[in-house]
């Protein structure tokens, strides 16, 4: 079996998901349980390589500033359960979910809002980062709406197929549409019953990445 030959070409191949399955005893423990998140080790040689490339590039402290061509915004309760900066409708209510120490946002009777801020001069990409899990989802699908620009997008809840047969409970960041400078609304409607309510976790008001979709970092939480 070939082991990767440096740090690098083992993160390339975990990013473009080009390992061979005979390679994985040789780059088991840099990953978690679930094969997808960092495990400690993982995260170690990650820091220890991104200090090498600052150390390699030695940035100066005196270097010229300047403004930043776009602003984004970013509201994560998940860790923290603080929602400021961010203002929702009065049916929702921001928890932990059972087991975990981890904090979402439902809302009760299936509808709710939330109002946003994006605060550049420019109109900006607007994503949601919301609970799944697979292989069978157990949150129902759910439409969002804002309001300002008539943006649709439905939300898939189920991570069937991104990790085979494994039962897992991960968050996952969606792009819902562009969003003008200043406030928006955005609506949040559940198209279907379910086992939970829908859970959201972040909002990210940025420039548009060039995926649709990929996943936060977080764990695995109980089912």
């Amino acid at each position: 079996m070939s082991r990767p030959s440096s740090f690098r070409e083992c993160f390339f191949k975990f990013c473009s998901c080009r390992f061979r399955h005979s390679e994985w005893i040789n780059y088991a423990s840099w990953f978690a349980s679930d094969g997808h998140h960092l495990s400690e080790r993982g995260h170690r040689e990650v820091a220890s390589h991104l200090k090498r490339v600052i150390d390699l590039h030695q940035i100066s402290s005196t270097q010229k500033l300047g403004e930043f061509l776009y602003t984004d915004s970013c509201v994560s309760w998940f860790e923290s359960g603080s929602t400021s900066g961010l203002e929702y409708s009065g049916n929702g209510l921001v928890n932990n979910m059972p087991r975990t120490d981890k904090y979402v946002l439902s809302f009760v009777a299936n509808y709710g809002w939330i109002k946003i801020q994006n605060p550049a001069k420019i109109p900006q990409a607007l994503y949601v980062s919301y609970m799944t899990t697979g292989p069978d989802s157990r949150y129902p699908k759910t439409k969002v709406r804002i309001i300002e620009t008539g943006s649709v997008k439905v939300l898939n809840t189920g991570v069937s197929g991104s990790f085979g047969e494994e039962h897992v409970h991960v968050q996952k960041v969606q792009f819902v549409g562009m969003v003008n400078p200043g406030e928006s609304k955005v609506t949040f409607e559940v198209m279907e019953r379910s086992v939970w309510p829908f859970r959201l976790t972040s909002v990210m008001v940025t420039t548009k990445f060039d995926m649709n979709t990929f996943r936060l970092p977080g764990g695995n939480q109980p089912i």
